[in-house]
């Protein structure tokens, strides 16, 4: 017998949760196919079988969050189930079908708000329509909550009945582990840190002009499509290089300023933002920026991120220009004390000289922790920037 274990896939994972098994109780798995779907505080990530047999226990089902090195699941190996040459896959794996029964019920049982028993489609059903279940009696077997119970229960709300009040719901979700804390951390950003933003025009004629100059250039030599995003993190990387107390954060009574550059670049994916990190970005040129965050942002996509893509950040970047934002309030993302903003790059009248042109602008919008840094040292901070995108040469140059 194998036992799978809750992996520990980081220094500081406590816990993790199912989110999904992809086989069943007694089916056949091979070693080093998918198994399940863990989620953490930071990234959902694949397990695969450590072995080739058969799933004989789930032990823990989804939905269900437990500590590292708890065991999940039991594999029982083929060389063990090929000598037993009688009975079913269920037989062979030593679950007879009312066992099965037995411990999706108790499952059921563990999950309920106050240990009562309810089958897992009553769950399901209970979830979806927010259903309070010490409100049911259960009809079933011992008193268990079926079905029928709960359904009962929605369709009499739905006829209009005493039970119906307020808006019907079209759909409850759990927050996800990444979510949830990204809550905690933003909840607790607001109350402890004086967070202070301050925004910047700049003019993107010269960036933009750079861009079309060598995007073929680039995209032959790396196979990634040049974005500004890249240009503007190269900005960024170039400016923390001379004003390193931005590249700080706030331990106790402590400032303590960070030699490694390393971008966080907000990402937008299906189950919320996540914050791939570029790591050592002062030592990269602009071909190697583009090819770092290209893969993280493509592994971000997929699902692939590891924990060390997601952590060490000390400076975040968020774009969303792309979504036709001109100009808003980023959140700082702790420890971190500072992140840009980033909108859309469009054309509007701009005086140069005596003239007014329509020139391509974007405006920057920097917050920061007011106890680390004072507004004028995030003023020269972010006009610096500006000064590195109005004359890219030093960008150009590592083209």
């Amino acid at each position: 017998m194998i036992k799978v274990t809750m992996p520990k896939l980081g220094l500081t994972m406590k816990e993790g949760k199912i989110v999904k098994w992809h086989k069943r109780e007694g089916d056949k798995v091979n070693k080093g196919e998918p198994l399940v779907e863990i989620e953490t505080e930071k990234i959902t990530s694949v397990v695969e079988s450590p072995a080739t047999g058969i799933l004989n226990q789930i032990v823990v089902q989804d939905d269900s969050t437990v500590p590292v090195t708890e065991t999940i699941a039991v594999i029982e190996e083929m060389e063990e189930v090929e000598s037993d040459q009688g009975g079913s896959a269920q037989e062979t794996a030593g679950v007879s079908p009312g066992e099965k029964i037995e411990r999706e019920e108790a499952v059921a049982v563990e999950r309920s708000p106050a240990k009562i028993r309810v089958s897992p489609l009553a769950q399901k059903i209970a979830d979806k329509h927010a259903v309070d279940l010490l409100a049911i009696k259960g009809t079933g077997l011992g008193g268990t909550i079926t079905k029928d119970d709960v359904q009962k229960l929605v369709d009499s709300r739905e006829d209009g009945s005493p039970e119906s009040v307020g808006p019907r719901i079209l759909e409850i979700v759990e927050m996800n582990a990444p979510r949830r804390k990204t809550a905690e951390k933003l909840a607790q950003m607001h109350q402890e840190t004086p967070h202070v933003t301050i925004t910047m025009p700049v003019d993107a004629t010269s960036v933009v002009e750079m861009r079309n100059d060598i995007k073929e250039a680039v995209e032959k030599k790396t196979g990634k499509k040049l974005t500004f995003t890249h240009i503007f993190a190269k900005a960024v990387s170039l400016a923390l290089e001379e004003y390193r107390e931005i590249n700080a954060r706030l331990a106790e009574d402590k400032i303590i300023t960070i030699e490694d550059i390393n971008l966080g670049i907000a990402v937008d994916v299906e189950k919320g933002l996540l914050v791939p990190v570029v790591k050592n970005s002062q030592g990269m040129n602009l071909i190697d920026i583009v090819v770092k965050i290209s893969d993280l942002m493509e592994k971000a996509r997929s699902g692939r991120l590891s924990l060390d893509d997601m952590t060490g950040g000390t400076f975040t970047i968020s774009n969303l220009g792309v979504y036709d934002v001109d100009i808003f309030t980023p959140l700082l993302n702790p420890p971190e004390c500072s992140i840009l903003g980033i909108g859309k790059i469009f054309k509007r009248a701009w005086v140069v000289g005596d003239r007014i042109e329509a020139r391509p602008i974007v405006t920057f919008s920097m917050t920061f922790d007011h106890r680390i840094i004072d507004g004028a040292l995030a003023a020269r901070f972010l006009q610096r920037v500006k000064g590195i995108l109005e004359d890219p040469e030093d960008i150009a140059r590592e083209s």
